[in-house]
């Protein structure tokens, strides 16, 4: 109580994996993390594991380490949940970029995921 968003709404929040089109223009797509679908209750996930040749090749690009796909892969998931969550909480409240080349909304995913990511691990640990 007091907060924004109840346990009830932040509890529907559930991850799924994501079903890649595995085809040349959709590989920058098919490695990225998704959220805010379903009303702001899902965040999709790329497959390390289920990665194609075309999705392993973009991957290599934009990995710390090229050759450590599956070490790079979780380091993402460190990363991006955190960041997906608070998307997922910008949809819940029907938050909008007003301009399409704003992207506020990065913007204000991008600086909290970390101090929630902290908090999680503090009551995770």
């Amino acid at each position: 109580s007091g907060g924004l968003f109840s346990h009830v709404q932040l509890s529907g929040i559930h991850v799924a994996e994501s079903h890649p089109f595995l085809e040349e223009w959709s590989a920058p797509f098919d490695l990225s993390f998704q959220a805010g679908l379903q009303g702001g209750d899902l965040i999709n996930f790329p497959n390390a594991y289920q990665y194609s040749p075309l999705v392993r090749a973009e991957a290599q690009h934009y990995n710390v380490h090229a050759t450590r796909i599956y070490y790079d892969h979780m380091h993402r998931i460190f990363r991006a949940i955190p960041h997906e969550v608070v998307h997922c909480l910008q949809s819940k409240s029907e938050q909008l970029d007003s301009d399409p080349f704003n992207w506020s909304a990065e913007h204000d995913a991008s600086a909290p995921a970390s101090t929630l990511l902290a908090v999680v691990m503090g009551e995770a640990g």
